[in-house]
């Protein structure tokens, strides 16, 4: 399971001796936040990260090396506003956004989908 590397667990992947931290953008209800976390290397394991997520209840944005996850909360919130509002999936990140960082949403670390997806135009 990930852990963050503030809470003061010890880490358990390494190399050389030292800690392999990832930095995990996490999407949650009230806002986005960035941890630092340090995968679970024990022997006997596979060392799949979208597992040790979804076992630490967030849902991965990949299932390869993922750098972003959701909280079910959020998900499930997002379902509602969907069903309910007519929420697309774009005005509801820039809620995340601006309850992350009102005065400047732009300064959230990630990028809403209608600019990341720019490029494939």
């Amino acid at each position: 399971m990930p852990l963050d590397t503030k809470a003061g667990f010890r880490p358990t992947e390494t190399i050389n001796g030292q800690a392999i931290p990832t930095t995990l953008i996490i999407i949650h209800s009230t806002g986005v936040f960035v941890h630092n976390v340090v995968w679970c290397g024990c022997p006997g394991t596979k060392h799949q990260q979208h597992v040790q997520l979804l076992k630490a209840g967030l849902f991965p944005a990949s299932t390869t090396q993922p750098q972003t996850a959701f909280t079910f909360k959020v998900l499930d919130h997002f379902l509602i506003d969907a069903l309910e509002c007519k929420t697309s999936a774009s005005s509801f990140f820039e809620k995340i956004h601006r309850m992350t960082n009102n005065s400047f949403p732009d300064t959230v670390p990630v990028r809403s989908y209608k600019y990341s997806c720019q490029h494939l135009n």
